[in-house]
């Protein structure tokens, strides 16, 4: 099976005047599979957020090399970035901060369908049809983000992702930021979208338990490298890496048949 995305040795480095530059990601080689959840964890800084960015190409690497579906599109411009996010969408940790607050949920729903020649008729049936498919009603899209819960509106970002038919979606810690009610809710939304739509998810997170539960494998980053690869069994039972093991050994139990998950920090 060929990858939907493949990072070939990529790595970045940040420069501020003055100071020596940041190696944010170091020589990173990652394969994410169709119909694959592929966990990302490692501790706060480690480098985790900068390679989703590098992944849906919001930042160039450095050196190295990014694949979508075989084909390089390292530094892509023009169509070609337009493509690439087509296929491939990012769902961020804050989801109030995703949407311009002077603009309804439906407006930032809308705006891809917008820019992939849809009419305005077309896109107000597609915005309710998304809207649904995520649990809120056509009425949302006449919201603004101030005016829902997070829960909602992180469901309402979800919708925006989907929007234009990815393959890929990137999701940075999507459910840290809600209570533990609206976490699981979110995560079995994400099951059965993943599994209507064969889609593929990079799941960035800080609980190894939690990628024991929902991921095929695992990666963990520890300063900026990959140090440890794969199932989250083997992680989160057998840590290879001394990262890897601080990780276990702080792993907070979750079990999605429970009727609330666990408290998270």
């Amino acid at each position: 099976m060929n990858p939907v995305l493949e990072l070939q040795r990529v790595s970045k480095c940040f420069s501020h005047r003055g100071k020596p530059p940041v190696k944010a990601v170091q020589e990173v080689s990652a394969c994410i599979y169709p119909g694959e959840i592929l966990g990302l964890v490692g501790q706060s800084g480690c480098g985790k957020s900068t390679l989703a960015r590098l992944a849906a190409c919001l930042l160039t690497p450095t050196s190295g090399s990014i694949l979508l579906n075989g084909r390089e599109v390292t530094g892509a411009k023009g169509k070609a970035l337009r493509e690439v996010h087509r296929q491939v969408q990012m769902v961020f940790q804050h989801p109030t901060a995703s949407f311009d607050p002077r603009r309804t949920l439906g407006d930032g729903i809308g705006e891809s369908l917008r820019n992939l020649g849809y009419t305005k008729r077309e896109r107000e049936r597609r915005v309710e049809e998304l809207l649904e498919r995520c649990g809120l009603g056509a009425e949302y899209a006449r919201r603004y983000p101030h005016q829902v819960s997070g829960g909602e509106c992180q469901r309402a970002a979800l919708a925006r992702a989907l929007a234009s038919k990815p393959r890929l979606i990137l999701l940075d810690e999507p459910t840290s930021a809600l209570d533990v009610w609206t976490q699981k809710q979110i995560l079995e939304l994400l099951a059965q979208l993943q599994g209507q739509e064969g889609l593929s998810y990079l799941l960035i997170s800080h609980n190894l338990a939690l990628m024991e539960r929902v991921c095929h494998r695992v990666l963990v980053m520890d300063q900026s490298q990959v140090v440890e690869e794969g199932s989250p069994a083997q992680v989160l039972g057998k840590p290879a890496s001394p990262a890897a093991q601080r990780l276990a050994d702080a792993a907070i139990p979750w079990d999605l048949s429970d009727p609330v998950p666990p408290c998270l920090p």
